[in-house]
């Protein structure tokens, strides 16, 4: 409920440092947005998380113009960043596996202003297993400023072991 986001939500909001590029798949830390994640435990299942991120206004490609609000393209990534690191966290999704993203769906709902924390609730569902590991999953999520729905997104994943992933890249 949103009761409960919210209760999430303001446990994290003064977070000021970025998690380690590596569980987001950069290569540079000002490509890191995601700032902190904290599980939300639903009946002893962790599917869901809150996100606090921290959004650069010098960002040299997302704000290489001045702008009054966070562009959607950025709000895109950083929905991205928490899917992958859900992954990684949650369902232990090895460092090197490959994310292949096979649909997004956005709705912005209002503008995300530059003054106010960024936050967002995601909800992984319809996981598929192999042979015990993650190899797809859907996230479904909401962005929050000042307890403000800015936009929802869900995303359809595929996770690929490495190996596998070279060899379909061959063909």
């Amino acid at each position: 409920t949103y009761t409960d986001i919210k209760h999430h939500l303001l446990k994290i909001i003064d977070s000021r440092k970025n998690i380690d590029r590596k569980f987001v798949h950069k290569n540079r830390d000002e490509n890191v947005f995601v700032s902190e994640v904290k599980l939300v435990n639903s009946n002893g299942i962790y599917d869901e998380v809150v996100t606090k991120y921290n959004i650069n206004l010098n960002h040299s490609f997302f704000f290489e113009h001045p702008k009054d609000h966070i562009p959607g393209l950025m709000l895109i990534e950083a929905g991205r960043q928490a899917g992958t690191i859900m992954s990684h966290m949650i369902y232990d999704v090895p460092l090197d596996y490959v994310f292949i993203l096979d649909d997004v769906q956005i709705k912005f709902l209002n503008l995300a202003n530059l003054d106010s924390p960024l936050v967002a609730y995601n909800h992984i569902k319809d996981k598929k297993f192999k042979r015990n590991k993650l190899v797809s999953l859907v996230a479904d999520g909401y962005f929050f400023q000042n307890e403000k729905k800015i936009a929802s997104m869900k995303s359809t994943w595929h996770i690929i072991d490495p190996r596998i992933f070279k060899r379909m890249s061959r063909k």
